[in-house]
């Protein structure tokens, strides 16, 4: 049977524990939240890449809902400017977080993009990033692309559910293979065999 609807993913694992008596799909709906919510946890994978423009009026901006992580921001401008990201601490020791002009750095804290210099005037900035899913309102590219993960991961707590050790022990194993093989596949997508170029952490910026 092939898995590609939320009511395929809760078909899929009754089948797989061979019970559609005691996991009604409440249940099942329960664990797959669950799953899902220790998969936008610890994956990251160009499946749950998007983007969303932002209107960077201050040095403070509110992130898209459903923000996981930064992949990339630029502004809008001509030239397009890229900005480059900072940890916190590194963030507000560089003297560029005193001054008003186009931003050229920036760090995430809470649910706000903090940017540096603070703006002038109104610039619509572009930002590539882990987007949270949600299988129950609509079906995620990551799921299209590796049903397995999500059968696993909601498996954990089906078979904790149900009492069933042996079970949950290895429905965990398969949900850190899955992972790494989608890390190794994305890696390899994204590179495509060109070779890798070491570079600091923390890029330049004069004070």
């Amino acid at each position: 049977m092939a898995i590609t609807t939320y009511a395929e993913l809760q078909t899929a694992i009754q089948n797989y524990f061979d019970d559609s008596v005691e996991l009604t799909s409440a249940r099942v709906q329960e664990h797959i939240d669950l799953g899902e919510t220790m998969i936008n946890r610890v994956v990251r994978a160009r499946e749950m890449e998007t983007t969303s423009d932002l209107s960077i009026s201050s040095q403070n901006t509110s992130l898209p809902t459903g923000f996981l992580g930064a992949r990339r921001g630029y502004l809008n401008t001509d030239p397009i400017r890229t900005l480059e990201f900072f940890s916190p601490d590194d963030f507000w020791r560089r003297e560029a977080v005193n001054q008003t002009n186009t931003p050229q750095i920036y760090t995430i804290e809470a649910d706000n993009l903090v940017v540096a210099p603070s703006p002038s005037s109104t610039i619509t900035g572009k930002l590539l990033y882990w987007a949270r899913s949600n299988i129950a309102s609509s079906v995620p590219d990551l799921f299209a692309n590796h049903p397995d993960l999500y059968v696993a991961a909601a498996s954990i707590w089906t078979a904790e559910y149900l009492e069933d050790t042996a079970k949950e022990a290895k429905a965990a194993v398969m949900v850190q293979t899955i992972i790494d093989q989608i890390k190794t596949s994305d890696d390899r997508d994204r590179y495509s065999g060109a070779p890798l170029i070491s570079r600091t952490d923390t890029p330049s910026l004069d004070q």
